[in-house]
């Protein structure tokens, strides 16, 4: 009886495998575009140059690359 009940729920993973490239791909595409917003918020509202400005919205963008890619289980540390 185990069989069948865990039967459905590989054969729903192989389904589903196929789709994970463009889930990820979606994700990415989020979150440049919330590192392009905040990119100007830092130059329209807090007054940033623009190059300190894109380097932090780089960094904002990888950061939740690396975020998303390893499931939110880390703690981010600011320096003292």
């Amino acid at each position: 009886m185990a069989t069948s009940t865990t039967l459905p729920v590989l054969r729903h993973l192989k389904i589903v495998k196929w789709l994970n490239p463009l889930l990820a791909g979606m994700m990415r595409g989020i979150f440049w575009l919330k590192s392009q917003a905040a990119y100007l918020n830092l130059r329209w509202r807090r007054r940033i140059l623009p190059s300190e400005a894109r380097t932090l919205a780089q960094q904002y963008f990888t950061l939740e690359c690396l975020r998303q890619s390893q499931g939110f289980n880390f703690v981010i540390r600011k320096p003292a």
